[in-house]
C-alpha cells in the first residue's frame, strides 16, 4: 500500500496542494515484496519505520535513514522477511538560502528574529477560527 501524503505516485495525487516538485509517500509492504519508484528528483531520502528493506543489495534496517544518490531513473526496493513500513521523501533543491537557530528554520537571520518575536507574543500559526 502506498499512501500519497504530498505529490503524486502512479496516478494518485495528494489531497493537499503543493508549491514545489516533491513527493512524500508512506509505503507499507508485506514480507518479500518488490516496490518501485520512478525517481525524477535530485534528492531522495527513505526512513524505515518498521521492518527492513533492501536497495541494490544494501539492507536498511528499522529506524535508519537512507540518503540516495541521483543516479538512475528507477528505485527498486524489496522488503525483507517482515512487514515493512517506510517514508520516502523526494524533491528538488529549492536553491534558497537557509538560516537556522534552535527550532526555527527560515531564509535569513532577520526572518528568524521575527519568527521568535511572533512565537513569544503567542502569534505563531495565528490566526485561526476557534
Amino acid at each position: 500500500e502506498t499512501i500519497v501524503i504530498a505529490g503524486t505516485y502512479k496516478g494518485k495525487s495528494s489531497a493537499a496542494p503543493i508549491e514545489s516538485d516533491l513527493a512524500i509517500l508512506h509505503v507499507k509492504l508485506d514480507p518479500k515484496t518488490r516496490w518501485n519508484y520512478d525517481t525524477r528528483h535530485e534528492t531522495v531520502i527513505i526512513y524505515v519505520r518498521r521492518g527492513s528493506i533492501q536497495i541494490e543489495g544494501t539492507i536498511v534496517p528499522t529506524h535508519h535513514t537512507a540518503y540516495l544518490s541521483s543516479e538512475g531513473s528507477t528505485l527498486d526496493i524489496i522488503s525483507e522477511d517482515e512487514d515493512t513500513d517506510f517514508l520516502l521523501l523526494s524533491g528538488e533543491p529549492l536553491g534558497e538560502p537557509v538560516s537556522a537557530q534552535g527550532s526555527m528554520v527560515m531564509n535569513s537571520e532577520a526572518e528568524i528574529n521575527v519568527a521568535y518575536d511572533d512565537y513569544q507574543r503567542g502569534q505563531m500559526g495565528m490566526p485561526w477560527s476557534e
